[in-house]
């Protein structure tokens, strides 16, 4: 018998028994020591202890025990309404019948099992426990793959949606870009303004769509780490929502119990916090060459910043009357 076959557990008056095998299960059944309601049993295919009566494979013995029962009802029921008999003379009286001798009941044992102790018993289903828990927990919300694929695509195709957008409609007002006075210049009409300020809107809707698709993956995503959705919360604090980044872009599920980082969690948490520091770095290398003179004597660069300064100040301006 193979161990799979004798890794049954069940209850019986409340004292918890096994392994044994599931057909030494169906003869307790047939003998009428295992209760369908009161005792329970737990093995291969169940997340929890489950009532004897409501397994699949006990369900057939229990029927024949009940059909049984019911047939010694039936046979039992003439007797008690059989009209008295008359009393046989001592000379008519059948031999009385032979004396009963009961038939020893084979003692069910568990071939190549060694005795197993309570406290090994005990490890044993909670390590089968514990293991079917983290099993669920693997099923649950978002895995690392998806998160992390299911956010790219979700922001690329948020990106080449806005980019669409504007690129229609500077296509549609026919705007030449190579000279910024131009530009300026048509910016001024009230129509152009009006265009602009759509595309801005479904720019921002798109946004907004974005944004929240992002927050029920992270929430999906914390349910995979074993956290609390509302962790979510943390990215609207300064540094706490880079750690809860670092969780949900490079921990493994179930990371909040086990608090194990695997190999490719360590990769993602390296290229997770140079990501972070990598805006930093180009900053400082731009300062240091403005610095040290590599831009020039800064007069594209200040002209740049002034064409800028005169779109912003378009932008803002109210919307001119139409004539």
């Amino acid at each position: 018998m193979s161990n799979a076959e004798e890794s049954w557990y069940f209850t019986q008056n409340g004292e918890r028994k096994g392994p044994i095998s599931i057909d030494l299960l169906n003869s307790l059944v047939g003998k009428g020591k295992l209760d369908p309601v009161s005792d329970l049993v737990w093995g291969p295919g169940l997340n929890d202890w489950t009532k004897a009566g409501e397994l699949e494979a006990l369900k057939p013995a229990y029927a024949a025990l009940e059909a049984e029962k019911v047939a010694a009802v039936v046979q039992a029921e003439p007797d008690a309404v059989a009209a008295p008999q008359p009393v046989l003379e001592e000379e008519d009286s059948p031999p009385p019948p032979p004396e009963y001798v009961p038939v020893p009941t084979p003692v069910l044992e568990q071939q190549d099992a060694e005795p197993v102790s309570a406290a090994e018993d005990n490890e044993v289903l909670a390590a089968a426990m514990e293991e079917r828990r983290q099993k669920r927990e693997l099923e649950q919300g978002l895995s690392r793959g998806k998160f992390i694929g299911g956010s790219f695509a979700l922001h690329l195709i948020g990106i080449l949606i806005i980019a669409v957008i504007y690129g229609q409609l500077f296509m549609n007002l026919g705007m030449e870009l190579e000279n910024s006075l131009q530009m300026a210049e048509q910016m001024e009409s009230a129509e152009t303004q009006k265009s602009m300020l759509s595309a801005g809107m479904l720019a921002n809707a798109v946004s907004l769509i974005m944004t929240l698709v992002t927050v029920l993956m992270v929430i999906s995503r914390l349910t995979n780490l074993g956290m609390s959705r509302w962790n979510f919360l943390w990215f609207m604090v300064p540094l706490a929502n880079i750690w809860i980044g670092y969780r949900v872009v490079a921990c493994p599920a179930g990371y909040a119990n086990h608090t194990t980082l695997d190999g490719a969690g360590k990769g993602l948490a390296f290229l997770y916090f140079a990501a972070m520091l990598l805006p930093f770095v180009l900053i400082g290398g731009i300062y240091f060459a403005a610095s040290s003179g590599a831009f020039g004597d800064g007069t594209e660069l200040q002209s740049l910043l002034e064409n800028l300064q005169s779109l912003e100040q378009l932008n803002q301006s109210p919307l001119p009357d139409q004539h």
